[in-house]
């Protein structure tokens, strides 16, 4: 992780470089909403998007506080590295692979996404391979897998909110796109480090983030546009389709309850005020906020739960009244 941490400044750097800042000319800079412009010649334009820059600090920001949790040995470093590896590093291929298709003609498209799978998959596998990578991660002793995951899920639904920002000014409906865009970036974000604590809230945030991606993407598809003859027209007549269409909106909220089922239960029961856990896989406390597996030992001795999963943490801290968690049972 130490490598990659380093790697991913430098090569990042040469990407922007690359991309955009090689052809910078002061007197030549406009600036829109949706990001910094430069004339290429009287029919091409290069934009630099914000967002863009924004992601590539905070990754490196995560990268480095990961490497440094996993040389300390501190618990959940390695969640933190497959966060920072699936949920933000692995999703930045698209860039990289539109480099590649706009300055180099498309020479390379295989080996640049090759070279990224093996950034991401080398580490992880070394990880594994020493067993109990979760291990240590927050009161979670059940379904980490699940949510490291989930919040991987809610990297790639920020890099398609982002991509549905910056191309937004393409079509009739911009400021609806540009506004569920920027939601649902944001709400991805807030689902991440939310999930990653273990939080209630983390879910809920996930789950409005991929709702808000889906009304974009409904939007999009019914809004008019410019052809320009590139990759967005094939992407606009693709979701006109009647399968790739609904499956496009519906997907990133599909696959998120998918991976958060179980806690995705607790909310809906949390929120009905129905905590009954004698025959449900998640089930309601009052002790914390977080997003707990199993009952604490206090409870675990006057609560009897008939369930078939195993028990998932016993929690040790004391009891907080008046605050409010999903668990998952015994």
């Amino acid at each position: 992780m130490s490598a990659v941490a380093l790697a991913y400044p430098a090569v990042t750097a040469w990407y922007f470089w690359r991309d955009w800042f090689h052809a910078f000319r002061f007197q030549d800079l406009g600036v829109e909403t949706w990001g910094f412009i430069l004339p290429i010649d009287r029919f091409t334009i290069n934009v630099l998007s914000p967002v863009r820059l924004v992601l590539a600090a905070a990754t490196s920001v995560v990268l480095a506080g990961a490497a440094r949790r996993m040389v300390r040995g501190k618990p959940g470093a390695q969640a933190l590295s497959l966060v920072a590896l699936w949920g933000l590093v692995a999703p930045q291929v698209l860039w990289h692979r539109e480099l590649v298709q706009d300055w180099f003609g498309g020479r390379g498209l295989f080996a640049v996404t090759a070279l990224m799978a093996a950034v991401v998959a080398v580490p992880t596998a070394l990880m594994w391979r020493k067993g109990a990578a979760l291990r240590g991660w927050g009161v979670l002793r059940e379904g980490r897998a699940r949510v490291v995951a989930g919040i991987a899920a809610l990297g790639w639904t920020g890099l398609g909110a982002s991509a549905l920002y910056e191309r937004a000014h393409w079509f009739t409906d911009s400021t609806t796109l540009t506004v569920t865009g920027l939601g649902a970036l944001a709400l991805s974000a807030l689902g991440m480090v939310g999930l990653f604590k273990q939080r209630t809230w983390g879910l809920l945030a996930g789950l409005g983030a991929t709702v808000t991606l889906g009304i974009g993407t409904s939007v999009l598809r019914d809004s008019g546009f410019a052809r320009s003859g590139g990759v967005l027209d094939g992407v606009r007549d693709l979701l006109q389709g009647p399968i790739a269409g609904p499956l496009a909106v519906l997907a990133p909220t599909v696959v998120l309850l998918v991976l958060m089922a179980p806690f995705a239960k607790g909310v809906v029961r949390a929120l009905s005020g129905k905590p009954d856990a004698s025959k449900a896989r998640v089930r309601v406390d009052v002790a914390s906020t977080r997003v707990a597996a199993g009952p604490s030992r206090r409870q675990a001795e006057t609560h009897a739960i008939d369930d078939p999963y195993e028990e998932a943490v016993a929690d040790a801290e004391p009891e907080r009244p008046a605050r409010r968690a999903l668990q998952l049972p015994q």
